[in-house]
């Protein structure tokens, strides 16, 4: 079973990489938000950038505790604003939304206003009709291992 995660892990990264959004979930004295953002990895995190007083950077101030969901992989984690997306802190993150994103990411890119999100996992897992175990995914080393079945053996 831990091959069938790594091919699904490995898959996220690839989605991740040729441009798919995940879906991103934020939470406030309202509520859940979800909306898609376009997320890299930089440095064994997971980064977007977003208007330094968008919404989601309200609601992550109030509780940085998000969740990211891509296909049937879903990882949560913690997140923080670090630094401005044209800084020479942000260029990792910068280079790495225009790789994977080209043209899409071109109107927004050079906005002063634009910030970089890290976010650092704490938790991943999948879930799929057929699967009866829960696996922890290391974004650094891009493999997994498997932290308990669901049901008892």
């Amino acid at each position: 079973m831990s091959e069938d995660f790594s091919a699904l892990a490995a898959e996220f990264w690839k989605q991740c990489d040729k441009g798919l959004e995940p879906a991103l979930a934020t939470v406030d004295g309202e509520g859940v938000a979800s909306r898609a953002v376009a997320v890299v990895p930089v440095d064994g995190k997971l980064c977007f950038s977003t208007m330094a007083d968008s919404n989601k950077m309200k609601q992550i101030a109030l509780n940085p505790r998000v969740a990211l969901c891509l296909e049937a992989i879903q990882v949560r984690g913690t997140a923080r604003a670090a630094g401005a997306l044209d800084s020479p802190e942000g260029k990792p993150t910068r280079d790495a939304l225009v790789a994977a994103f080209g043209e899409r990411v071109e109107p927004f890119i050079n906005d002063p206003g634009m910030i970089v999100v890290e976010i650092t996992p704490t938790w991943g897992g999948f879930g799929r009709l057929d699967a009866n175990e829960m696996f922890e995914p290391d974004f650094v080393g891009r493999r997994a291992h498997q932290v308990r079945s669901l049901i008892p053996i």
